[in-house]
């Protein structure tokens, strides 16, 4: 999703958000200096990712993840995981839009555990899964609880024991996790604020990833930017955020939009909205650091990424100098090597620190 697209969707809807009032972790202000000799979110080696056009051509690339030295790009448009080289080479490609076994029906999110590929088929609730080589293995049907129309998987995480953690797109849940046979186990971390229905909804707006060596979970909103760490129990550790006062702006316009709109006589049934001010795929690097990248900017501006300890505590706000007007999306880190997709679906990758 642009940035654009982002900020109009924006103004239609209010996401869920914790909220820690007396928690001096969250809403931290950082000043930005651009002529600091230190800055510490710096990236260096910063390079095109290069495809050769006339190999693949990617529709919409939503996820970037290297695994021993090969780079698996989702192309959620194409419905398709695409395997490439270190040098760009591309070498086979998972998975194609369908039906049937090996196929995939909406993919949004996959991950890798124990050398296999999981890809979340989110409008069936389906997890496929393929050896690495792109073979298909099997299927895992989620037994979703409730009763939402929208309550779809969305993020994937594969721990200990084959235990599957899910987000969704709306549901009253923000972690779910489940057996390996696809039967609903537990909910790690609720959504606070109640489903409207009938009514306008914001989606639940969420990203996960292990931190901790796989022994907590760190939940990102990418509406209010919240980062809730819990364990893989459900007790909430930590909570932080970064103040920023354009973030701060447009949401507070979403939340007096949205509350406006449910006071009127609405449709019968749930409607959700979706959008991100922040980045939908937040960075937990190495040494547990963890980066956030800001949406929002103002124009001759650039965008920011925000880089936070990994206690939460807020440590540098840098400008992002390898891009003019094509705004970067998102970005992940595998490793040593970072990846950034573009406002205009292209794909860089760079190294941490100072040339």
């Amino acid at each position: 999703m642009s940035w654009k697209r982002a900020l109009w969707i924006a103004l239609l809807g209010v996401a869920p958000g914790l909220v820690f009032p007396q928690n001096p972790r969250v809403n931290q202000k950082l000043s930005v200096n651009p002529g600091s000799p230190v800055r510490q979110a710096i990236f260096s080696k910063i390079r095109p990712f290069p495809i050769n056009p006339q190999s693949v051509f990617l529709g919409m690339p939503t996820k970037v993840l290297m695994y021993e030295e090969k780079i698996y790009i989702l192309d959620r448009k194409l419905s398709r995981i695409f395997v490439f080289g270190p040098d760009g080479a591309f070498l086979h490609s998972i998975g194609q839009p369908g039906q049937g076994p090996g196929d995939l029906e909406y993919p949004l999110d996959f991950t890798i555990a124990a050398s296999k590929i999981y890809v979340v088929s989110s409008m069936v609730r389906r997890i496929e899964i393929f050896d690495l080589g792109g073979a298909f293995i099997g299927r895992i049907q989620l037994e979703v609880p409730g009763q939402y129309p929208f309550s779809n998987p969305n993020r994937i995480l594969v721990g200990d024991n084959m235990v599957i953690y899910v987000t969704y797109g709306l549901s009253d849940a923000l972690i779910d996790s489940y057996a390996e046979s696809g039967k609903h186990e537990r909910t790690l971390l609720k959504r606070d604020t109640a489903l409207v229905a009938p009514g306008v909804n914001v989606g639940n707006s969420s990203h996960i990833q292990f931190v901790d060596g796989g022994k907590a979970i760190l939940h990102f909103d990418y509406f209010s930017g919240l980062f809730t760490k819990v364990s893989l129990n459900g007790d909430v550790i930590l909570a932080f955020s970064a103040y920023d006062k354009r973030h701060a702006i447009a949401h507070d316009r979403v939340v007096s939009d949205m509350s406006a709109q449910n006071t009127k006589p609405v449709r019968p049934g749930v409607r959700v909205e979706d959008y991100e001010l922040w980045s939908a795929s937040p960075c937990c690097e190495k040494n547990g650091n963890i980066l956030a990248l800001l949406l929002l900017r103002d124009k001759d501006t650039r965008q920011l990424i925000y880089l936070f300890s990994p206690d939460g505590l807020l440590k540098d706000v840098t400008p992002i100098d390898f891009t003019n007007d094509n705004s970067i999306i998102s970005m992940f880190a595998s490793g040593e090597r970072y990846f950034f997709i573009s406002q205009e679906n292209e794909i860089f990758y760079a190294e941490r620190g100072a040339q």
